[in-house]
């Protein structure tokens, strides 16, 4: 039962630094007025989880920045419920160095 538990402390303790990036931006509203509060969503491409980050919201200047390790991700930038502003989407980035990713909101409402 300690063998495996040992072997993956092993496994960890050798693995070494795992290599991370930034991803910042701006996010703004078709009318050029800054989009806040607007929740970010990173995916993982490779196992589709959510990538936990403490910076995941724009600021009141509509400015967001935050470090996630190297991979492939799918991002989302989801405006608040209501605000009749469609989410902007980048998908299958690679992440390997510092990427600024801006984007402007379309207004709009979802048919009903």
């Amino acid at each position: 039962m300690k063998l495996p538990i040992l072997l993956t402390l092993a496994a960890l303790c050798l693995a070494g630094p795992v290599s991370a990036a930034s991803i910042s931006g701006t996010i703004l509203r078709a009318d050029g007025q800054p989009m806040y509060p607007c929740d970010i969503d990173v995916i993982d491409r490779v196992t589709g989880l959510n990538v936990p980050n403490t910076n995941d919201s724009t600021l009141a200047n509509g400015t967001y920045s935050m470090t996630i390790p190297n991979g492939r991700y799918d991002v989302y930038f989801k405006p608040p419920q209501g605000a009749h502003i469609f989410q902007g989407i980048y998908l299958n980035m690679r992440i390997e160095t510092n990427v600024i990713l801006n984007a402007v909101l379309p207004f709009g409402k979802r048919p009903t």
